[in-house]
C-alpha cells in the first residue's frame, strides 16, 4: 500500500489489509510508515532509497523489508544493510516520461546480486510484461499496471 498524501493514513492501512485478507493476499506491505507497520502487524515495509538509515530499525522489528533503487550504488547501500528485496527503477519510460534505465542494467543486476530484484517504473501493458519473461523476470511492482 502507498499512500503519498492523506488525513487518516491508519484507516486506511486497516481498511486495505482487510482487503488484502480477503483475497488470501499472502504479504502484505505498506510504503513508508513504519509506525503503522508495526502497530498493524503488516507482513512488511517499502521504504524509498532515502530511508536507508531506518532499514536496522525495521530488520530488528522482525518486518520483512523492501528498498527502492534507482542506481547500482543504492542497490550495494540496501545489500550491506540486509534488505530482503528491492525495487529496481525506472525500467520503461513512464506516464510523467521520466527516464528509464532500462532492461540492460536490470538484467545485469539480476545476474549480478544476491537480493530479489522488483522491477519497477514505467510497467504499464501486457507487452512490457512479456518483455520482462522474455528476459526471464517473471516479477515485478507496478501501480499503472493494475489500476488501466
Amino acid at each position: 500500500m502507498r499512500i503519498k498524501s492523506g488525513i487518516n493514513i491508519k484507516n486506511l492501512a486497516i481498511v486495505f489489509k482487510k482487503i488484502c485478507k480477503k483475497y488470501n493476499i499472502s504479504k502484505i506491505l505498506i510504503h513508508s510508515y513504519f509506525s503503522i507497520a508495526k502497530q498493524l502487524n503488516f507482513d512488511g515495509i517499502h521504504l524509498s532509497s532515502n530511508s536507508l538509515g531506518i532499514l536496522n530499525e525495521v530488520k530488528k522489528s522482525g518486518l520483512y523489508s523492501i528498498i527502492s533503487t534507482h542506481n547500482e550504488n543504492e542497490i550495494k547501500k540496501a545489500l550491506n544493510e540486509k534488505s530482503d528485496a528491492i525495487t529496481y527503477s525506472p525500467i520503461f519510460r513512464d506516464k510523467f516520461k521520466n527516464k528509464a534505465d532500462g532492461l540492460d542494467n536490470l538484467i545485469k543486476f539480476y545476474n549480478k546480486y544476491p537480493i530479489r530484484i522488483y522491477p519497477l517504473g514505467g510497467i504499464s501493458s501486457m507487452k512490457q510484461e512479456s518483455i520482462l519473461k522474455e528476459n526471464g523476470i517473471y516479477n515485478f511492482a507496478s501501480i499503472s499496471y493494475f489500476f488501466k
